[in-house]
């Protein structure tokens, strides 16, 4: 039965069809173009389904006040308005999850910085303690003043070879010192 869309003819449609027949008809000659719009927003095939879903629910609340020659552009319409409210719902889901995520991190950050605090002012104390150990002037011209191994050994006139492994040889030996240092350090930060 064909469907004739302009004035009178359109309500003698509607009596003659029922809501959900009618809806079947729209459904079969829009669904392509519906689809095919709502692809182009690129949302999951999932999302997709639903979203046609909801798009000819709401088409199907309003059928009896619709003009039936402009079913489409109307769909259509609809269609533009479902998809763009999924958008701004999925947007900002993703920006309240970034939030949580922001704070997740300045908690995480603020607890982070108090340890590399602490670290560093375990260190700095280390060093100062090992001062007066015979060959830590090496190593403290290495990681306190920050001098290359080249400059370290012209100041020594020492080879740079005699100079690398002299520092490999204090860093395996202050390497246990030091991390007992940093643990206590840490722990003390941690109960502060």
């Amino acid at each position: 039965m064909a469907i004739e869309t302009r004035g009178e003819n359109c309500s003698q449609a509607l009596s003659e069809m029922t809501k959900s027949q009618l809806l079947k008809k729209i459904y079969a000659d829009n669904i392509n173009i519906v689809a095919y719009m709502l692809k182009r927003f690129r949302f999951s095939a999932q999302d997709d389904e639903d979203l046609l879903q909801e798009i000819f629910l709401r088409f199907y609340k309003v059928i009896d006040t619709v003009d039936l020659a402009k079913a489409r552009p109307f769909l259509l319409a609809i269609a533009k308005n479902v998809a763009i409210d999924h958008y701004r719902s999925k947007r900002l889901k993703r920006e309240m999850y970034q939030l949580d995520e922001a704070l997740h991190v300045a908690d995480t950050t603020t607890q982070e910085s108090a340890l590399r605090l602490a670290r560093s002012q375990a260190v700095s104390n280390f060093i100062a303690g090992i001062q007066g150990d015979p060959g830590a002037d090496v190593l403290l011209l290495f990681y306190d003043q920050e001098t290359s191994v080249k400059d370290i050994a012209a100041q020594k006139q020492e080879k740079v070879g005699t100079i690398t492994s002299r520092l490999s040889r204090l860093r395996n030996k202050y390497r246990s010192k030091l991390q007992q240092h940093i643990e206590s350090s840490e722990s003390m930060a941690w109960r502060a």
